[in-house]
């Protein structure tokens, strides 16, 4: 005889992991795109570029955070830099922050500089798609003209 064939029963576990996986992927989604907001709200309209030397420009002196064990090692680097280092390292420091915000500036203004003259660029290639095409309807009324019948008018007078 014919077993009957039974559709297999479905997977209550296993439906149950992949709602939980594509519920982790939806969240991990939203998040990233809460980033990404911040981030646009950030560099506001400036190029993700710009927004990264932004964020670089100022340097920070270092810290000195280590857990557990190596906390006695943290202090004892952290001392050694504030007794013979920090002078050193804080005039490098300003040094170095001027000049990356002076880059950051420059930066900026040249991508301003750089839109004002894409937009000059745009406009005057509008110009002179709009003055090409008035010279083609020019030379194209012309050429009508030429093709044109002509009629000869010749007035009457004694011959």
């Amino acid at each position: 005889m014919l077993a009957a064939v039974s559709e297999p029963e479905p997977n209550a576990a296993r439906d149950q992991e992949v709602a939980e996986v594509l519920e982790r992927l939806r969240a991990g989604v939203r998040q990233r795109q809460a980033e990404l907001a911040c981030l646009d709200q950030q560099r506001g309209d400036l190029p993700a570029f710009l927004a990264a030397v932004r964020r670089g420009a100022t340097l920070e002196e270092p810290t000195f955070q280590v857990e557990g064990a190596g906390a006695l090692r943290g202090f004892v680097e952290k001392a050694i830099y504030v007794l013979f280092a920090r002078r050193q390292h804080r005039a490098l420091l300003r040094q170095q922050t001027r000049f990356n915000r002076d880059v950051e500036l420059a930066l900026v203004e040249l991508h301003a500089r750089n839109e004002v003259l894409a937009s000059e660029l745009r406009a005057m290639a509008h110009r002179l798609r709009d003055a090409e095409n008035r010279a083609q309807g020019a030379d194209a009324m012309a050429a009508a003209a030429s093709t044109a019948p002509r009629v000869a008018g010749r007035a009457a007078g004694p011959s």
